[in-house]
């Protein structure tokens, strides 16, 4: 059964934040992803902070990913 799930997971949740700790995007979609936007408008180059919680195909384990990204314009 190890084998089957090798590999296998998904996005349970996804964050993003601006410098400020202001959350900027949210969505437990698993194929949903950030354009780079805030409310619709382009968001300025800048560092982002991102969380993402990752699940394993057989839903027995909950993994959070987090860091930086730099948005450049």
């Amino acid at each position: 059964m190890v084998d089957q799930l090798k590999g296998l997971s998904y996005v349970d949740r996804m964050e993003i934040f601006n410098r400020w700790g202001q959350r900027i995007f949210e969505s437990t979609d698993p194929d949903a992803f950030w354009d780079g936007t805030v409310q619709g408008k382009p968001a300025p180059s800048d560092v982002y902070i991102f969380r993402i919680w990752w699940r394993r195909g057989d839903n027995a384990l909950q993994i959070q990913s987090k860091g930086d990204l730099l948005l450049i314009r």
